[in-house]
């Protein structure tokens, strides 16, 4: 049985495949060409991603084959972008997939089962005794995005500060300001925290709910 080492880096939304080429997959390849018992080296490419399949020859341990592949990965970090970070896949080869399922439902759409799995199954099955890993493929997976919070807070601090200090004035015409003022101000944090704190925070509260009694 060949002894197969998996290193990997996690996903890097904003690099192409040519880009994880260049920068992860040819450096970490053309290092662990030069590892003792090395058979074969493949690499793979995709968006964000990057795989290297080290497959050594038979009768390898898989324990000495993954201490090789850390030992001569250690030697090519510092040849890698910053922002990327590697890692190891678990220790089984390619024989030990030995089992595969897929969710179906006429009522969920792909976002909730890729959910159900990530977020129920997923580890319920990885506690199974010799289950070395567990690996998701397909669905669409749920991404939550905060870049708003940021412009949308600048925005209504800036309006609050320019309002406020009219609900303290006392000069000529300061009834008349305030009566305009006012609503402004409440209606800016009305909209804001419904907008953006408990609707959002509502939602996902239904959502884990709907999912938990689906998988029960």
């Amino acid at each position: 049985m060949q002894a197969v080492a998996v290193v990997r880096s996690p996903p890097n939304p904003d690099r192409s495949p040519d880009i994880m080429e260049d920068q992860v997959t040819y450096p970490i390849v053309s290092a662990m060409l030069g590892a003792p018992r090395v058979k074969a080296v493949r690499g793979f490419s995709d968006f964000g991603y990057s795989y290297v399949y080290i497959i050594f020859e038979d009768g390898t341990d898989l324990y000495w084959a993954r201490s090789r592949t850390l030992e001569y990965l250690s030697k090519i970090l510092p040849r890698l972008p910053p922002e990327v970070k590697t890692e190891t896949g678990p220790d089984a080869t390619g024989v030990g997939w030995v089992f595969q399922y897929a969710l179906v439902s006429p009522t969920r759409n792909l976002a909730e089962l890729r959910s159900t799995q990530d977020w129920f199954l997923r580890y319920q099955l990885q506690a199974v005794p010799g289950v070395a890993e567990v690996a998701p493929r397909g669905g669409f997976v749920r991404q939550y995005q905060v870049k708003r919070i940021r412009p949308k807070f600048m925005t209504v601090a800036t309006m609050f500060v320019g309002l406020a200090p009219i609900m303290w004035s006392a000069g000529a015409g300061a009834d008349v300001m305030k009566r305009i003022a006012a609503p402004m101000i409440g209606g800016i944090f009305t909209s804001f925290l419904p907008e953006l704190v408990v609707c959002p925070a509502l939602y996902e509260v239904w959502k884990w709910r709907s999912v938990k009694r689906q998988v029960a």
